[in-house]
């Protein structure tokens, strides 16, 4: 597991990955895909009385935009009768 960070939420300034999703413009559910399959490398971690959270910098958002640039659109779904 990544290395997570001890600071305290007051300390942290960023956001969270569904606000950093829609700052790139994409769903939560495919940042964590890119993540998963190591296209974007994961943000910084925290720990809140045992729940992770990852703060999303600027930088990481950059990255995440630049990723989003070079990927191709998936197929349209096709229409139900």
């Amino acid at each position: 597991m990544a290395r997570i960070s001890s600071i305290p939420v007051e300390a942290m300034s960023g956001y969270n990955t569904t606000q950093a999703a829609k700052k790139v413009g994409v769903s939560k559910r495919t940042l964590l895909e890119w993540i998963y399959r190591g296209l974007l490398k994961e943000p910084t971690k925290l720990e809140v009385m045992g729940t992770v959270w990852r703060i999303w910098k600027n930088d990481d958002v950059s990255r995440a935009r630049k990723i989003k640039g070079t990927m191709k659109r998936g197929p349209k779904p096709k229409k139900r009768k």
